[in-house]
């Protein structure tokens, strides 16, 4: 198919079901990548300080209940512990990476994502953010330079714009747009099939995945993944995933990493 199906995920770097779905959009970017334009547009959770009466602990407990559908590793208990009282600050950061240097955005939202949700970092202070930078390749002198101008302020607030014009409340929403304009959106935690029935709808054609790819090569390819992801990916149960990865570990050929409640895998 030549005409490419434009995806685009409205999404808060500290948002837990955005982090819920990194299985589900990590297996379209592999199975459907040819035919699929991926863009990110950012906004916030939290956009005012929050009352001294939130429900931190309720929100502890849907953090917990996202761990359990997804099967992505994270900490329920942050919510409890974050000092911030916005979410705003994070996507201005994602967008400073954009600009800087864009063919590191994706890296740096990803970390954005583990550093908030997995290892309960304040991914909204300068330092952590610059730290991120650092640490994904991000061009340090134009992130700095897009903060201070703030044309990653201007860029952020564009997209909270675009998002309101367009109706878009919540987070994760994913649009898929066809090549004859027809758009569908999917929005919060769905499985793989809500994505594929979307593919469908915008193009009037039947989706068949690309082959999964080479485990080793997608595994040194995508970084650190979680267990769900790679199950994801490659359409096994999340036992017989982990399986495999433990006979690749003994292999030598991945790392094991425990983090909050689950693993994560790197190429070695």
């Amino acid at each position: 198919m030549a005409a490419r199906v434009v995806v685009t995920h409205y999404t808060d770097p500290w948002s837990v079901w955005c982090w819920a779905i990194e299985p589900q959009l990590r297996r379209l970017r592999e199975r459907h990548g040819e035919h699929v334009d991926f863009r990110v547009r950012l906004g916030a959770i939290l956009e005012t300080p929050v009352p001294p009466d939130f429900p931190r602990e309720d929100v502890a407990r849907m953090f917990a209940a996202a761990r359990r559908q997804s099967g992505m590793p994270l900490d329920p208990e942050i919510v409890l512990r974050k000092g911030s009282d916005t979410t705003v600050r994070a996507g201005i950061a994602a967008k400073a990476a954009a600009l800087a240097s864009p063919d590191r955005a994706d890296a740096y939202l990803r970390r954005l994502r583990e550093a908030a949700l997995v290892e309960g970092l304040d991914v909204e202070e300068l330092d952590v953010q610059e730290a991120i930078a650092k640490e994904t390749g991000v061009d340090a002198a134009s992130f700095r330079d897009a903060l201070e101008s703030e044309e990653a302020t201007r860029e952020f607030y564009g997209d909270q714009a675009e998002a309101r014009v367009r109706g878009i409340t919540g987070f994760p929403t994913v649009t898929f747009r066809g090549p004859l304009g027809e758009e569908v959106g999917v929005t919060g935690f769905q499985p793989t099939e809500a994505y594929e029935a979307a593919l469908r709808r915008v193009t009037g054609a039947r989706w068949v995945d690309q082959p999964p790819p080479d485990m080793r090569a997608f595994l040194k390819r995508a970084g650190r993944v979680a267990t769900a992801e790679f199950a994801e990916v490659f359409d096994l149960l999340e036992d017989v995933a982990t399986t495999r990865l433990l006979e690749m570990e003994k292999e030598g050929a991945v790392r094991r990493v425990e983090r909050a409640g689950g693993y994560f895998w790197e190429a070695d």
